[in-house]
């Protein structure tokens, strides 16, 4: 009898562990897809088409070498500013890009959801990421503005 109470008692102890363990898993998370600037844009944002967050799967943070998405332009040539390593805590959210030409960017804002693989259609529309966008030319500051940013999936 005392070795089936003690068979039972490690059974329950391993899926206590396992329930816990997948909870963590459920929890974690995950930033990805294409965000569009809601509204309209001041003039030294108006040829961004869209930033793109690559998530933390095989082909984003876990890529070799890690990819965290970029910012793309709507010119001809589709000019893309690669995100180094974005960070994110909680729902602040922040990232600054490679410099291409001499120009860069810098973001710092607050998401509205930390976990877009749960829910993958907010309503049209729906704000997710609000914040300061700054372009820097040179090095130095060529634009700042408050920014909100919609979701989309993507392909």
């Amino acid at each position: 009898m005392k070795k089936i109470n003690l068979c039972l008692l490690a059974l329950a102890f391993v899926i206590a562990l396992s329930g816990t363990s997948a909870f963590a898993q459920t929890e974690k998370d995950d930033v990805f897809g294409y965000f569009f600037i809601k509204g309209r844009a001041v003039k030294a944002f108006t040829d961004i088409d869209h930033l793109n967050l690559a998530g933390s799967g095989e082909y984003g943070a876990q890529a070799n070498p890690p990819f965290y998405g970029q910012i793309r332009l709507k010119d001809k040539n589709k000019t893309d500013y690669k995100l180094l390593k974005p960070t994110q805590n909680g729902k602040n959210f922040s990232f600054t890009t490679e410099t291409v030409n001499g120009v860069s960017y810098e973001f710092n804002g607050v998401l509205s959801r930390t976990d877009f693989s749960r829910d993958p259609q907010p309503s049209a529309g729906e704000t997710v990421l609000t914040g300061t966008l700054k372009k820097k030319s040179g090095g130095k500051l060529a634009a700042q503005s408050k920014v909100s940013f919609r979701w989309e999936l993507g392909d």
